[in-house]
């Protein structure tokens, strides 16, 4: 037996299919962040500032619909539970959509 044991993930199997669902839902969405970073990454000095600003709207699209699904089983769940759930949702989309979920976890630093 190893010295550390993983942490139980209550809503793991859930948030893997919400994630799923994410990504075959917004897959076009994809498409574009990855196009808005190209052009970005090509942008001469003066078109920076504004090709960034769309990398941001795209990536901001993103993190809105991650919060929406977090957001619809959230709300079923008591206060306790749903700030668990939270948490591991957020944990978990950050690791797979980093591009979109950076930002995901603010309604947990409100309290700061």
């Amino acid at each position: 037996m190893g010295l550390f044991r993983k942490r139980p993930r209550p809503h793991a199997e859930l948030i893997d299919r919400q994630l799923l669902i994410f990504a075959e839902d917004n897959a076009e969405l994809r498409g574009q962040l990855d196009d808005a970073l190209v052009v970005h990454r090509r942008a001469s000095k003066a078109d920076a500032e504004e090709s960034f600003g769309d990398v941001q709207d795209v990536a901001n699209e993103g993190r809105d619909a991650l919060e929406r699904i977090r957001e619809s089983f959230a709300t079923t769940l008591p206060e306790d539970l749903a700030d668990e759930y939270r948490v591991e949702f957020d944990r978990t989309a950050v690791q797979r959509y980093p591009d979109f979920a950076l930002e995901l976890d603010v309604w947990a630093r409100d309290d700061d």
